[in-house]
């Protein structure tokens, strides 16, 4: 007894063949496309010497911002205190 009728051998034979050759082309198509088309381009020196130093007093000057959010959130929290009473 004959379990397939020879054209879906056949039929079943193309179709293992196209996802042996179609799978690994769709998982190399992202890093290759990476590597080739998009990869990143190094920085140029000139683009560094654009940066400026920061200040030396750069702490303090962080801190003090800290401290003025603060004492706006504070306000804030007043604020919807307020509100609800």
């Amino acid at each position: 007894m004959q379990r397939f009728i020879p054209d879906q051998v056949v039929i079943s034979e193309i179709l293992v063949v196209v996802v042996l050759i179609s799978v690994p082309i769709m998982l190399c198509v992202k890093p290759l496309s990476l590597i080739y088309c998009c990869a990143p381009k190094p920085h140029a020196h000139a683009e560094f010497e654009r940066v400026e130093p920061v200040e030396e007093d750069g702490e303090n000057q962080l801190k003090e911002r800290a401290s003025i959010g603060a004492e706006e959130g504070r306000n804030d929290i007043r604020t919807y205190e307020e509100l609800l009473n």
